[in-house]
């Protein structure tokens, strides 16, 4: 399965962020959004530029009542939108 690939890819380098995104991801797909949250935050503490796991975070916090820090989430999410829309041009 895909989180048996990831989890591998974790035992070999346990700070790439991609693969905690994308465990984090299907984590959230299966509405396991404990470990989504879990895998959405390791990858912001490994890349805090990792714009979509943000943007997961705040879905997530919005959907359970944390509204908080869904505001923060997005609010990260927006500004770090903002700067690559700015790089870009």
């Amino acid at each position: 399965s895909a989180i048996k690939e990831f989890g591998e890819a974790l035992k070999l380098d346990k700070k790439i962020a991609f693969a905690h995104y994308q465990t984090g991801k299907i984590y959230q797909k299966r509405e396991n959004l404990e470990k989504a949250i879990s895998e959405f935050k390791e990858t912001v503490e490994i890349d805090n530029s990792f714009l979509w796991a943000h943007y997961r975070l705040a879905v997530i916090y919005k959907k359970i009542g944390n509204e908080e820090l869904s505001k923060i989430e997005f609010e990260i999410y927006n500004s770090l939108k903002e700067e690559a829309e700015d790089f870009k041009e």
